[in-house]
């Protein structure tokens, strides 16, 4: 749909101006063409946005100023953000300001209501060591089937399959991820002496040091998104998020999957590499012809 939208708009202009020029060649028209994603259904919207938004900035993590610079050589500081990032959305999905995908389903709220009774923690099982490990064990089983399914990917795009290019990263990362964040809130439950409000947040900042395990600007662009998206949700009352269909990221959108185009045809080394998967999948390739016949022209 967009290719489609792009082409026709790259054609109108054209034929209106008499020429080609370097933003009406696919900024302008990429514009117009995101534009319309507007109108989309609310689910296939909001997958379109997610993936160009990740996209953008993890592409603007990669370029070459002084911050992004010092930002993608640091793993510390790359950390220090995710710790951030990650108390943010766990503690939006916990209260509920934002139902968007994250690797981890944070612990239920305590029931100020509810008795105190044998444990302090909310979760079902009454031992917390047996919570942890269930927890590790559920998440590793997740983080093996997503190594599994890259590994089959890939060997089948290359053709070769040796057991040398399966690696467990995803699966060693999402159980440090979770068994450190259980851990730490099961423990922080247990000491009256912390803030009630403060314990979640602190649980799942620390549970962001397993970052520093499995450093990804991939993971890193996805968590700023969605904590830009949570604190965005918490500022806005449900009946009014309700009501209004269009939102900034309706105009932001457009934007920024033309940014996105514009940058992959005629400076492909300022876009990432999930970039520019994700481009020749909303544009059926369009994009990447372009940019072949360009490089043939010159």
């Amino acid at each position: 749909m967009d290719a489609s939208l792009i082409s026709i708009s790259m054609c109108s202009l054209r034929k209106f101006l008499g020429k080609f020029h370097f933003y009406t060649l696919l900024f302008i028209p990429a514009t117009f063409g995101g534009a319309f994603c507007a109108l989309f259904p609310k689910r296939v919207k909001h997958l379109q946005h997610t993936a160009i938004f990740q996209a953008l900035i993890e592409s603007l993590l990669l370029h070459l100023n002084p911050l992004s610079k010092l930002l993608a050589s640091s793993v510390s500081l790359q950390t220090v953000i995710f710790m951030v990032c990650s108390a943010v959305i766990l503690e939006g999905k916990q209260r509920k300001w934002y139902n968007g995908f994250w690797f981890l389903t944070p612990d239920a709220p305590t029931d100020p209501d509810v008795p105190p009774q044998r444990k302090s923690c909310s979760h079902s099982e009454l031992d917390c060591g047996l919570y942890i490990v269930r927890g590790i064990r559920n998440y590793l089983i997740i983080g093996l089937a997503l190594d599994v399914f890259r590994y089959l990917v890939s060997s089948s795009k290359l053709n070769q399959w040796s057991l040398s290019h399966l690696n467990f990263q995803s699966t060693a990362w999402l159980g440090c991820y979770v068994g450190l964040y259980r851990a730490v809130h099961c423990y922080l439950q247990s000491i009256p002496i912390v803030n009630e409000s403060l314990k979640h947040p602190f649980a799942g900042c620390l549970g962001g040091l397993s970052y520093f395990f499995y450093p990804k600007l991939t993971i890193l662009s996805y968590a700023l998104l969605e904590a830009i998206r949570t604190l965005s949700s918490k500022n806005h009352k449900t009946g009014e998020s309700k009501k209004n269909r269009f939102g900034w990221s309706d105009l932001l959108f457009p934007l920024s999957l033309a940014y996105l185009i514009h940058n992959y045809v005629m400076e492909e080394q300022r876009v990432s590499a999930l970039s520019g998967v994700i481009i020749d999948s909303t544009t059926a390739n369009y994009a990447r012809n372009i940019s072949k016949r360009i490089a043939r022209l010159q």
